[in-house]
């Protein structure tokens, strides 16, 4: 697996809006960018490093991920480096030279691994000066993280109403009448449902973010998560949705029109519970009939070796 990674705008197992087919992909021996294949060794202990590094003052206490750039070697050869360039002069929006942090003109970028990302701007691109021997030369890529998290999405999706109309015109494979299938959803009853980390080796009680979208219209939406709610007050219109996004700890209304509205103030309040809690894994949910959502549910781990 740590033999292939990918550099691109959207994330792995999630389907993404205004999805780029712009990619720049490393390994087995080639260089992909934006579909044109290169020779290209590439160093697998390089990929290898690609792990959060921790930092602490006083002992082991007051852990803190460490941030900074990480950059993959590629080994080329020289009479490729003018059509590298051009290919990659395309891409250039993807490419912040600035090391502004606080610009926002960048796009969010993800560093892919298997099943795994990390969030990173691609900082720098450069060609050596010199050539290896007569017919290779070096190109390195540098990319920048806040902590070189890796993530692992799962994303769970249901429609009411499209599971409704399966269950109306569904037959056994003997075209005699319908198999009484319910897909979660009882006569008068919810969705239920059981998250179960992605790994059998991670112990019982691991935690995970959660992005909620959840879809009009409904009065008062919510997901049950162990008998704790995550939702809003208050109605949401046909064709309005919310996203709920614990990591980011917001909750903005996307209406119809196409207009965006922060509705922070209208999240279930608790006194014992936050809305913005990292999930408990593995986790009960309950949807109350009729709520069309979908889920993306998000483990952290500190290498793109997942096994």
């Amino acid at each position: 697996m740590l033999d292939k990674m990918t550099f691109c705008n959207f994330k792995p197992n999630v389907p993404a809006f205004g999805k780029s087919n712009n990619t720049i992909e490393f390994g087995n021996q080639t260089l992909s960018i934006d579909g044109k294949n290169y020779w290209c060794f590439l160093d697998k202990n390089g990929i290898r490093d690609f792990a959060y590094e921790y930092e602490s003052d006083v002992g082991k206490r007051n852990f803190k991920r460490k941030g900074g750039t990480k950059t993959v070697t590629c080994k080329m050869h020289s009479v490729d480096c003018e059509s590298i360039r051009n290919e990659l002069n395309k891409l250039s929006y993807l490419v912040d030279n600035q090391f502004d942090m606080m610009n926002s003109y960048y796009p969010t970028s993800y560093l892919v691994i298997g099943e795994c990302y990390a969030e990173v701007r691609l900082v720098e691109v450069k060609f050596t000066d010199y050539l290896l021997d007569d017919y290779h030369t070096k190109l390195e890529f540098t990319f920048l993280s806040d902590d070189w998290i890796w993530y692992k999405d799962t994303v769970i999706e249901y429609d009411p109403n499209l599971y409704a109309n399966i269950e109306d015109f569904w037959r056994d494979y003997n075209g005699n009448g319908k198999r009484g299938y319910n897909y979660g959803y009882g006569g008068s009853g919810d969705y239920e449902s059981t998250i179960h980390p992605s790994l059998v080796n991670v112990a019982n009680n691991s935690t995970a973010h959660v992005e909620l979208y959840l879809y009009g219209l409904f009065d008062n939406p919510y997901i049950m998560f162990n008998g704790l709610k995550k939702g809003i007050t208050g109605r949401l219109s046909e064709g309005d949705y919310i996203l709920l996004s614990t990591r980011n700890k917001s909750v903005t209304l996307f209406k119809s029109n196409g207009n965006q509205e922060n509705i922070f103030s209208r999240r279930l309040k608790d006194s014992y519970f936050s809305v913005f809690r990292k999930l408990t894994l593995p986790c009960n949910i309950t949807v109350p009939r009729g709520l069309k959502f979908s889920l993306v549910i998000s483990e952290e781990r500190g290498s793109p070796l997942w096994t």
